[in-house]
């Protein structure tokens, strides 16, 4: 089997479903290749937003300390390789392969026993089992979707179990309640562990997460907070304990996911200059990420409505006109109330299609655009509707594109790159 036809049976797996939303599955995959999570260390990250930066600041620090650092996180921009890396590094094709090759027989010798893996069950697997056999320190391992059910919920018991701010999002499968959804992102939790809490939790959910901790004997720690905050259109900066902290990730959102981190690590024993380093090292591609100049141009992976609002209080740091908003989103989000949360006034909205099976129809996303007053463009083709927001923007203007990662990954792939 060649590398490109190993991912073309990976991603010939069942999708993930709400039929196949359980560990199950996973569990007896392990199970027969001996249970490497057993044998690892965890840093276990769920919630509705932030869990890509606050992964990212956690394995940034953990590699600057010296520790070798495996990072799990979903989805991939780029590469299908960026899911599973060590010390910053994706896994080799070779090892893919190899990590691949190994899983196949069992994935369907459980077939023939009537257990259907998904594709994110494999992968979570092989993850954990080159981690394993690459002897990491500790993996920082971000949830696909939920918790309690979510595939990496494999692990027994990690270091620390961090949660992120909890919103509406894959409301088809972890429903419509917050208090419900709380719950599923509360399931990560375990005995012997440690809990971080994002301090702007709603009250109601900090209950649902605190019960939770409780109930299981262990600590929860709300996320500490951060003073004298620096924030502009290059990054941030702030204390916390004598320490000024810099990240270049845009938004002051961004010192919520990283101070998510530093509460974590500290409670590890990570040196403080180590995580510092790490911090102002730590890099995610799509979220608020600057590709172009002249207009600008600006990905971000918003796609629900607390991401939306998140990335509209951002872009005001800009201070850029005209404003022009590049759009695709999935038929499952909930695309009413995300419009509904940009809040500075744009200038034009272009609504387009992405190349995804469960794209949401540009006429469908149009009319609620247009019934919330936006001035709207409909131009099927992305890299078409690219050029004309940049043509609309000019100079001094700034485009930004969003809806979807996978639709600021496509862009960011392949068609900005064209617009010379």
């Amino acid at each position: 089997m060649t590398y490109d036809e190993a991912l073309l049976w990976i991603n010939s797996m069942p999708a993930f479903s709400a039929k196949r939303y359980d560990i199950k599955g996973i569990e007896k995959l392990l199970e027969v290749l001996g249970n490497p999570q057993d044998k690892l260390n965890f840093i276990h990250i769920a919630g509705t937003n932030g869990k890509g930066s606050t992964s990212a600041f956690c394995s940034s620090s953990l590699i600057e300390s010296g520790l070798k650092t495996g990072l799990f996180i979903s989805p991939y921009i780029i590469d299908y390789r960026e899911r599973i890396q060590i010390d910053g590094k994706m896994i080799s094709k070779f090892d893919l392969l190899e990590m691949i090759t190994l899983i196949k027989s069992h994935v369907e010798s459980l077939k023939k026993q009537n257990v259907v893996l998904s594709h994110f069950d494999i992968i979570t697997s092989i993850a954990i089992i080159y981690f394993c056999k690459e002897a990491c320190d500790i993996v920082v391992m971000e949830t696909g979707l939920g918790g309690r059910l979510d595939s990496t919920n494999v692990i027994k018991s990690p270091k620390v179990s961090i949660i992120t701010h909890i919103s509406y999002d894959h409301t088809d499968v972890l429903g419509n309640d917050i208090l419900d959804i709380a719950r599923e992102k509360a399931g990560i939790l375990k005995p012997g562990s440690l809990c971080v809490c994002c301090n702007d939790q709603e009250n109601y959910v900090k209950k649902v997460i605190s019960s939770r901790c409780e109930e299981l004997g262990i600590n929860m720690i709300e996320s500490y907070f951060p003073s004298d905050v620096i924030s502009n259109e290059n990054g941030s900066s702030w204390v916390f304990d004598n320490v000024r902290y810099k990240t270049k990730l845009i938004g002051e959102h961004q010192i919520k996911n990283a101070m998510l981190a530093i509460t974590a690590l500290l409670n590890l024993k990570i040196d403080k200059s180590c995580i510092k380093r790490g911090i102002a090292k730590a890099s995610l591609p799509v979220r608020l990420e600057k590709v172009w100049d002249n207009p600008i141009i600006i990905l971000d992976g918003a796609h629900n409505p607390d991401g939306v609002a998140v990335m509209s209080k951002s872009i005001a740091l800009f201070k850029k006109r005209p404003i022009v908003c590049l759009l695709s989103m999935l038929k499952r989000k909930d695309y009413k109330s995300a419009l509904k949360q940009i809040s500075f006034k744009i200038d034009k909205l272009i609504i387009t299609e992405m190349d995804f099976d469960d794209v949401l129809p540009a006429n469908e996303l149009a009319k609620a655009a247009v019934q919330l007053g936006f001035d709207i463009e409909v131009i099927l083709e992305p890299k078409e509707a690219l050029k004309c927001a940049k043509k609309i923007a000019k100079e001094d203007g700034m485009v930004i594109v969003f809806g979807s990662l996978y639709f600021a990954s496509q862009v960011r792939k392949g068609f900005f790159d064209k617009l010379n």
